[in-house]
């Protein structure tokens, strides 16, 4: 038994290096022939974390142990929305965005509700065993297809608004400048007409020619063949020597402005135009490759050993042993991230997970061959259903699952690990 756990353990590490070094090669090939950012987050590397449970899958279905594939996914949902939310909201409370509640939530739903039609005949049709068919793997591929052109058509358009607000607070600082000059000089030409107006009242009243309302038709008159007298002259106000220098400063300021901008540039493109190095991304896929395929037979030899020599039906050992060991860098980085104030990360990334194991992994192990599941019941679907149910419920509240709500996430999870040892003795 104790080589079946090396074998576990080693595979889980393998396994995890080679999907790390798969996504990083696929990251470079995208980024060196212009691929946008955005679709290399919503494909690659949402694919690269479901690749070490895809793999795990694709080598148990070809080795016709289809109750360890069902087994991890669910096992991994489950771990992932009981224990790893509910971890990350005890040390931190978790906030929730608006993309999750209003997309990943429900897509997770639908996933969820998908499978467990599809896959629990003996609950819905009366069968002796539950079987995810190949048409049901159609099924759950389609909804995939479906799931990813919302992702991206979403991501995309709140991607422009983005960019729309970034463009007009650029634009906005760019002038603002020129806006404060205007405004200055309005300020200089009001107060230059304000004193030439104290002036000319000032000449007129050393002049004395305010006169008595009874005397306008005589003293305000001219006589007739009298002289016009001639109009003061209106003053032409010089140009003010601080708003000269202003601008001169204001002038200075925008060379040197798009001269540091010029130089951001030169790096950007200097950082931009390093050579793409070929032959380390193609020993890096070969490597990743590799880990893949290696890391995967030992996981399922490791765990059908274990489960032999113990007694227990790969079916538990899928959810158990197999789902957690694939589920513990996220549950790694989700207390990393709740120790450094970012607990709603990891909600994101733990429902998108969900999702692609539910309907990439399980769509396209079916597909291979049809998934038996012997020991896999109502109990454990129900349980990821309502798992995704619970979660939702507490995100809605305020945006927020607080501790006491991710304490009893984790309750859910201690129950139900129970229930499967307690079920596993009999």
């Amino acid at each position: 038994m104790a080589h079946d756990i090396i074998y576990l353990v080693i595979g889980f590490v393998v396994l995890v290096l080679g999907g790390t070094f798969v996504t990083d090669a696929a990251t470079a090939i995208a980024k060196r022939y212009h691929v946008p950012d955005l679709i290399i987050g919503l494909t690659i590397v949402a694919f690269g974390s479901s690749l070490p449970n895809w793999v795990v899958g694709l080598s148990s279905t070809i080795q016709e142990k289809t109750s360890l594939t069902i087994g991890g996914v669910v096992g991994a949902a489950i771990f992932d929305l009981l224990l790893v939310v509910g971890l990350s909201a005890l040390i931190h409370p978790m906030k929730v965005s608006t993309d999750s509640l209003k997309r990943d939530f429900p897509m997770a739903v639908i996933a969820a509700f998908m499978f467990f039609i599809c896959t629990d005949n003996v609950f819905f049709d009366g069968a002796t065993t539950n079987m995810l068919t190949r048409s049901d793997g159609l099924l759950l591929l389609c909804g995939f297809a479906a799931y990813m052109l919302y992702v991206v058509k979403t991501s995309m358009q709140s991607n422009a608004v983005d960019r729309l607000s970034a463009k007009e607070l650029r634009y906005i600082n760019e002038n603002k400048q020129l806006l404060e000059r205007i405004r200055q000089m309005e300020e200089q030409q009001a107060l230059a007409q304000s004193t030439d107006d104290a002036q000319d009242v000032q000449d007129f009243l050393k002049q004395g020619q305010l006169v008595k309302p009874e005397d306008m038709t005589t003293a305000a008159c001219p006589k007739p063949g009298a002289a016009p007298q001639p109009s003061p002259a209106v003053a032409i106000p010089a140009p003010v020597q601080g708003a000269s220098d202003n601008q001169s400063a204001t002038q200075t300021g925008e060379k040197s402005d798009k001269a540091s901008d010029n130089k951001a540039d030169v790096k950007a493109d200097k950082k931009a135009d390093k050579p793409f190095m070929l032959w380390k991304v193609i020993i890096m896929i070969c490597l990743g490759i590799l880990g893949l395929v290696l890391g995967g037979n030992w996981i399922v030899s490791g765990a059908s050993g274990i489960a032999y020599k113990i007694g227990w039906s790969e079916s538990l050992v899928g959810l158990t042993i197999v789902a957690i060991g694939s589920s513990l860098p996220d549950l790694t980085n989700s207390i990393i991230a709740a120790v450094k104030g970012n607990a709603g990360i990891a909600i994101g990334n733990v429902l998108g997970c969900c999702t692609f194991d539910t309907l990439f992994v399980l769509g396209t192990c079916s597909l291979i061959h049809p998934l038996v599941s012997t020991d896999i019941n109502f109990v454990d679907y129900a349980t990821f259903l309502v798992a995704v149910l619970l979660a939702w419920t507490f995100a809605s509240s305020k945006r927020t699952i607080n501790r006491f709500e991710g304490a009893i996430l984790v309750l859910g999870y201690v129950a139900y690990m129970t229930y499967l040892i307690m079920t596993s003795a009999h």
